[in-house]
């Protein structure tokens, strides 16, 4: 890919891994730490996809999802957690995402789940 994605998650490692491997395929990558920082990213409006972990402290995921709607509705967000996407208390959120994928993952399964989403080929689906 040649579009620019931003990682969104409070483990470092997960952002360090993510970085290296998604850079490694010609994507862009920009970081951030925490919600707050994603809001805050230079250009984000130039963002292609924002990869979002639900569970981190401050904003937390869920709002900064609801603020990246409010501010730029079109931005495509894949969601990243551990809950399991029929989890009560994560379905509503889903609904504004583009995709979710469960944690953990890996990274072949993301690569390809990203450009599913980047392409618009529909509802993507990854077999368990």
């Amino acid at each position: 890919g040649t579009e620019t994605i931003l990682v969104v998650d409070d483990e470092p490692s997960i952002i360090e891994q993510s970085t290296e491997y998604l850079s490694s395929l010609g994507y862009a990558v920009l970081t951030a730490k925490s919600g707050e920082e994603a809001l805050e990213t230079p250009n984000l409006e130039k963002v292609d996809l924002v990869l979002l972990d639900l569970n981190m402290p401050g904003m937390g995921g869920y709002r900064c999802l609801k603020q990246l709607r409010e501010d730029h509705p079109e931005k495509k967000v894949i969601i990243l957690s551990g809950h399991s996407e029929f989890d009560v208390n994560i379905t509503g959120i889903l609904e504004e995402a583009s995709g979710f994928l469960r944690k953990p993952y890996r990274l072949d399964e993301l690569a390809r789940f990203i450009r599913e989403i980047l392409e618009d080929r529909g509802e993507p689906s990854l077999e368990e």
